[in-house]
């Protein structure tokens, strides 16, 4: 799917709120999402899923600031790199605590 492509359905998503379109975009870039996340947190499956589904959330809430910026395979996986690092955080200040 062109870079073209992936920004009209972006557009159709932030213009009227296409369930289709969103599950497009999952489709298209939870591969992404999912396998840098498990990279970033060890192996992790679980938090992996937590990260894949805060990372969408994200997006589903950013959307229409987004649908003019270009890239949004770079910005998912930028995106990701973030909510795992802030997961890992949290994670060890959790252990700290306990």
């Amino acid at each position: 799917m062109s870079e073209n492509d992936v920004q009209n359905i972006l557009a159709a998503y932030v213009a009227n709120g296409s369930n289709e379109a969103f599950k497009r975009l999952v489709q298209q870039f939870g591969g992404l999402v999912y396998t840098t996340a498990r990279r970033q947190l060890n192996g992790d499956e679980h938090l992996a899923q937590d990260a894949m589904q805060q990372v969408f959330t994200d997006l589903a809430r950013k959307a229409a600031k987004l649908k003019h910026k270009g890239n949004l395979g770079g910005w998912l996986h930028c995106h990701t790199c973030f909510v795992c690092s802030a997961i890992r955080r949290s994670d060890s200040r959790r252990r700290t605590r306990e």
